[in-house]
């Protein structure tokens, strides 16, 4: 799937639970995780996997993988819990502004 054929906002927009990427880029699973995907299916393939193979264009060896997993992982960690409350990286900032 082309970059621009993705789509991906559909996700958000349809609420649809889970994402089937087809494309070769490193960040697709974590936009999908961004617009509310909680399951992601990438192909990964083995070292003996055909180039002949119809899934290889847009599988991803394990290395790749492991990258497009760890995008995922950083935007689910970005996203955090959607509650807003005061953080320990502005606990200090706070006390600061208010005179403690």
């Amino acid at each position: 799937t082309p970059k621009n054929e993705a789509n991906i906002h559909v996700v958000y927009k349809h609420g649809f639970d889970g994402f089937s990427d087809h494309t070769r880029s490193f960040i697709s699973g974590a936009v999908a995780v961004s617009c509310g995907a909680t399951i992601i299916e990438k192909h990964v393939r083995h070292t003996l996997t055909s180039i002949h193979n119809p899934d290889y264009p847009h599988s991803f060896d394990h290395r790749q993988f492991e990258r497009y997993v760890d995008n995922i992982r950083e935007a689910e960690t970005l996203l955090g819990s959607g509650v807003r409350s005061l953080m320990p990286s502005e606990a200090g900032l706070v006390a600061h502004v208010v005179g403690r």
